[in-house]
C-alpha cells in the first residue's frame, strides 16, 4: 500500500514538474491588437478625448505595421542602420502625437517614456 501511494505521488510530481517546464508559447499579435494595447496604455496615463483616442489608435496601427515590416529585415541591417530605422519610426510617432494631443500631454507622455527607458537600462545593467 505504501509503495502504491509513493508511486502515485512520484508520478504526480513528475507530471507537475514536466508541466511547469513547458515553454511559453508566444502568440504573435496583429498590428491592430498591438495598437489597441498601446492606445489603452496611452489613454490610461494621459488625458485625451474620444476623438484623440481614435486618432492615437490609427497612428498606433501604422507604427505597429512599420515595426513589423522592420522586423522582417532587421537581421540584414547593421547596428547603426537598425538604430536609425527605429529612431525614424519613433520620430514619426512623436510628430503624429504632437498633432493629435496637446503639448502638455505630449510632454507628459515623453516623461513616461523616458522613465520606462531608464528602468529598462537599469535592468540591463543589473543583468550584466
Amino acid at each position: 500500500m505504501k509503495k502504491l501511494v509513493l508511486l502515485i505521488l512520484l508520478c504526480l510530481g513528475c507530471n507537475l514538474n514536466a508541466w511547469s517546464q513547458k515553454k511559453y508559447q508566444y502568440k504573435k499579435r496583429t498590428p491592430e491588437e498591438k495598437a489597441r494595447y498601446f492606445t489603452k496604455k496611452m489613454v490610461d496615463s494621459l488625458t485625451v478625448s474620444e476623438a484623440q483616442e481614435d486618432s492615437l489608435y490609427e497612428m498606433n496601427i501604422v507604427v505597429s505595421q512599420k515595426f513589423d515590416s522592420l522586423k522582417l529585415v532587421v537581421d540584414q541591417l547593421s547596428k547603426k542602420e537598425r538604430s536609425a530605422a527605429y529612431r525614424s519610426i519613433y520620430q514619426y510617432r512623436d510628430s503624429c502625437m504632437k498633432s493629435i494631443i496637446p503639448i502638455k500631454e505630449f510632454l507628459k507622455f515623453q516623461d513616461i517614456e523616458r522613465e520606462r527607458w531608464e528602468r529598462k537600462k537599469k535592468r540591463q545593467q543589473e543583468n550584466e
